[in-house]
């Protein structure tokens, strides 16, 4: 009987080894799961910053090409102006005359140069604004990504 009752505490002995050991199992599995999903948030931290900033970037662009784009209607309008107010100045004097269209030449020019620019801002901000989007969707699907990692982690403790 006691040789029985030893045996039966043998087996306890083992069982409860195992079971030990199993939860050292488990605990070194959470600890390392915790690791690796605080490494997963400071890289989402991370992209969620850099994210930010190519949104202010991309705020200052538009800002920027609004501006250009208010400095050549604004020129346009004094452009305009100076040829109505030329024009009746010079009316009957032809040099006067040829001066003013040398002006209105020059304005045009500026004028031109600068709707130009507003364009070439106006592309080149859809262009950076583009490239943003992608790299949103990009991050976006890097995070579903990650997430669903730490999900599939959790469920496997």
């Amino acid at each position: 009987i006691m040789k029985q009752e030893a045996e039966a505490n043998q087996a306890e002995i083992t069982r409860l080894k195992q079971g030990v050991e199993a939860s050292q199992e488990v605990q070194e599995r959470l600890t390392k799961t915790s690791v690796e999903r605080t490494e997963i948030e400071q890289a989402l931290s991370r992209s969620n910053h850099e994210l930010s900033d190519a949104l202010k970037k991309l705020e200052l662009s538009e800002m920027t090409a609004a501006n250009h784009e208010a400095t050549a209607v604004r020129i346009e309008k004094e452009l305009e102006a100076t040829v109505k107010s030329l024009k009746a100045e010079c009316a009957g004097f032809e040099s006067a005359s040829e001066k003013a269209n040398a002006l209105v030449e020059r304005k045009a020019k500026e004028v031109n140069r600068q709707k130009d620019l507003a364009k070439a801002l106006t592309e080149k901000h859809q262009e950076e604004k583009t490239v943003l989007m992608q790299q949103w969707d990009t991050e976006k699907a890097a995070t579903l990504s990650l997430r669903s990692q730490v999900t599939q982690m959790e469920l496997k403790i």
